[in-house]
């Protein structure tokens, strides 16, 4: 391998890693936004006043009579 195709993957290799830590710098911004919007707006849902029923399409609660 020539000394011009070393440093090509080196700046290759240098290149990828500033797009990685760009992209996980703003995965993380987009995390600490949600949590701070949901801690300021937090889903009607999720309050324990109002508890969550699931039911499987399974369900014997959907057999008919």
């Amino acid at each position: 391998m020539s000394t011009l195709d070393k440093d090509k993957k080196f700046e290759e290799l240098v290149n990828s890693d500033k797009e990685i830590n760009k992209l996980k710098k703003t995965i993380f911004d987009e995390a600490v936004n949600t949590r701070v919007d949901y801690e300021q707006n937090p889903n009607e849902d999720s309050s324990s006043l109002q508890p969550l029923i699931v039911i499987h399409q399974n369900s014997e609660f959907l057999e008919e009579e």
